[in-house]
């Protein structure tokens, strides 16, 4: 995979979730700049997704299908099974912050960064 290419950033880093287990629940956030590609390479999950018009779930279960979530959109991983293992590569870090913690934030935030569906 080459970022610029096969997804819309350079890839300088990764991080992985593993031996999730099962019943729990991950994420229950939003990034304001960030891209990230998220790859089951074993086992399953579910993600639902919510950019503050739509929900989506997904099931992530195989490590040829990906995931690409754009900035500002809510993100909840749960459902795991199998002995998950997922790679995410987001691009580089930087100084500000970039995580939205609580839905009622993400809620609030101002009109302007929400993404116009339909016009």
């Amino acid at each position: 995979m080459e970022g610029g290419r096969h997804v819309p950033f350079d890839i300088q880093r990764a991080y992985y979730l593993y031996d999730v287990p099962a019943g729990s629940h991950r994420g229950g956030h939003a990034h304001r700049g960030l891209y990230q590609l998220l790859i089951a390479m074993s086992g399953s999950f579910d993600i639902t997704l919510d950019d503050g018009f739509e929900k989506k779930k997904f099931h992530l279960a195989r490590p040829h299908y990906g995931l690409l979530i754009t900035p500002m959109v809510w993100r909840e991983m749960d459902n795991f099974s199998g002995a998950p293992y997922a790679w995410c590569w987001p691009p580089p870090i930087t100084t500000r912050p970039t995580t939205i913690a609580t839905m009622t934030s993400f809620a609030l935030r101002p009109a302007p960064l929400r993404r116009d569906h339909g016009q």
